[in-house]
């Protein structure tokens, strides 16, 4: 049941450190090659879609499991045959 969450956690982890660091050198070498532009890197809008990804994959897999236990096991494996 655990399994949407724990990706939630590494895409976090992922993206927190090195997706923010990538984001940030490659913006900020974008942004000084071009004299009219100034670069400000907010971490809200990272951090605002923690919640929505959260409650997308525990959707998900709550309704995945509650499609899956309307059957018994020894139903489902004689579908498969």
């Amino acid at each position: 049941m655990y399994e949407g969450l724990y990706s939630v956690l590494f895409t976090t982890i992922i993206v927190g450190t090195a997706g923010m660091l990538l984001t940030y050198l490659v913006a900020k070498s974008i942004a000084e090659n071009m004299a009219f532009t100034v670069f400000n890197m907010k971490v809200l809008p990272i951090a605002a879609t923690i919640p929505v990804l959260l409650l997308i994959s525990y959707t998900v897999t709550l309704c995945a499991y509650k499609m899956l236990s309307r059957a018994t096991i020894v139903e489902r494996l004689r579908e498969v045959e």
